[in-house]
C-alpha cells in the first residue's frame, strides 16, 4: 500500500496544478489588458454595452410607427 508514501507525491502535483492555474489567468489578464491604458475604463465601457445590448434584447421589436430607413 502506498497510502503514506504516495500522499506527499499527491500533494506536490496538487500545488504544482495551483500555481499552473495562477500562472494561466495571470497570464490571461496580463493578455487582455496588453496595449491598454487605463484597464478599469474599458471594462466599465464593456459592461455598459453588454447592459445595453441585453436591454435591447429584452425589449422586443420597436413598436409600429418607428423610424424606417429607405435606401435609394
Amino acid at each position: 500500500m502506498c497510502i503514506f508514501t504516495c500522499l506527499p507525491t499527491f500533494q506536490k502535483k496538487e500545488e504544482k496544478r495551483a500555481k499552473l492555474a495562477e500562472a494561466a489567468e495571470r497570464r490571461q489578464k496580463e493578455a487582455a489588458s496588453r496595449g491598454i491604458l487605463d484597464v478599469q475604463s474599458v471594462q466599465e465601457k464593456r459592461k455598459k454595452k453588454e447592459k445595453m445590448e441585453k436591454q435591447i434584447a429584452t425589449s422586443g421589436p420597436p413598436p409600429e410607427g418607428g423610424l424606417r430607413w429607405t435606401v435609394s
